[in-house]
């Protein structure tokens, strides 16, 4: 019996069905929405999601994004500062600034599920086996 098995920990495939759906959403959302840095260009998922498993223990899933164009020449730190703000986020150091607007966004994509797990989109084509779920300006 496996550790997820002992402890009844995971997910349903139906259930990351829903999940995945709802992040493509999410992405949609984001990109359309100016309260964010970032463009989110591909989305793939892999790991477990990718067998033929009835209980998962998360899903993995790989994001490519890139930074939006900047309005008039504004600097990087004025844009974190913008994105922090839109999203009431306090900021307690300059690290935690550049961070914090690629930290919201992955929140916001999970919509508050704690079973997806986000990774740079690099890190899915290494496990060598994915599915592309979402690319930027294809239906």
């Amino acid at each position: 019996m496996s550790f997820l098995q002992k402890k009844n920990v995971g997910i349903t495939r139906k259930k990351a069905d829903e999940l995945i759906k709802m992040f493509v959403e999410n992405v949609k959302v984001a990109n359309a929405s100016e309260g964010f840095m970032h463009t989110v260009t591909r989305v793939t998922v892999f790991g477990s999601y990718l067998t033929n498993k009835e209980k998962l223990g998360d899903i993995d899933i790989g994001i490519w994004y890139e930074n939006r164009p900047r309005k008039d020449g504004q600097d990087i730190v004025t844009v974190c500062k913008q994105v922090c703000e839109y999203h009431h986020r306090k900021i307690r150091s300059f690290m935690e600034l550049m961070f914090m607007p690629i930290n919201i966004l992955i929140k916001f994509l999970k919509g508050g599920s704690k079973a997806i797990s986000v990774h740079e989109g690099d890190e899915s084509e290494k496990s060598g086996n994915y599915k592309v779920i979402y690319e930027l300006g294809k239906v």
